[in-house]
């Protein structure tokens, strides 16, 4: 198996917002869910939602196989798939999360592949925690290596405007109340943490927790994951 296609395949996710260091477990969590042929397309997907039409033309490759390919993909839940206004299908690559991860998790299934894929992401969470210490041990290699700043920036003598602000009830009901599709699924922590043997401590708690709205929702209910 390519190692280097996996390593494509996660520096093309990381394109995305949320990113990963390219750590040797996430690569094998990504071995675990796409073969050699569909990891090499993801990682050859330019940004953006693209019709297979499109696709072809970008990429060089024969519409035909390559709908196909795209085809086996969302029934395996690899690839975002949402359709256009003209009603085309128009693909995208998955994010790490909210997405690729959630969607092994979703379903709520007690497994042995499920329980899998919880010891494959402990395994990620420790080495990317041993990552981070390596950087705060390292300050030249850490401004290396954030010298594009991540999560927040630090105002210095001058303010920064920020119209970020909590969502009130009433808020939240209007951003719900504009929405037209509703899924739940159950909360990857819990399956997680069940697949463990240390399930979620709080009485009454209900697995399916995870919410989502708009075309994520009409995605994932079509594919029976909410």
């Amino acid at each position: 198996m390519n190692r280097d296609v996996y390593v494509r395949l996660a520096e093309r996710m990381n394109l995305n917002p949320v990113k990963h260091p390219v750590v040797e477990p996430i690569l094998n969590l990504l071995k675990e869910l796409f073969n050699e042929k569909e990891a090499t397309l993801a990682a050859e997907f330019p940004v953006g939602a693209h019709t297979a039409k499109a696709l072809s033309k970008l990429l060089g490759r024969d519409e035909v196989e390559l709908e196909r390919l795209l085809a086996e993909m969302d029934y395996k839940g690899l690839i975002f798939v949402a359709k256009n206004k003209g009603g085309e299908k128009e693909y995208s690559v998955l994010p790490f999360e909210p997405g690729l991860i959630e969607l092994q998790f979703l379903k709520g299934k007690e497994d042995a592949e499920t329980k899998k894929y919880g010891q494959l992401l402990s395994d990620m969470g420790a080495a990317e925690e041993t990552e981070l210490h390596k950087l705060l041990e390292n300050p030249d290699l850490a401004k290396e290596v954030f010298a594009k700043p991540y999560a927040r920036y630090i105002s210095i003598e001058k303010p920064i405007p920020d119209k970020r602000m909590a969502a009130s009830w009433e808020k939240v009901s209007e951003i719900v109340e504009r929405e037209t599709s509703y899924a739940v699924g159950a909360c990857s922590c819990r399956v997680i943490a069940r697949g463990k043997g240390d399930p979620c401590k709080v009485q009454g708690a209900p697995m399916e927790s995870c919410i989502w709205f708009g075309k994520a929702a009409d995605y994932l209910v079509e594919r029976e994951y909410a």
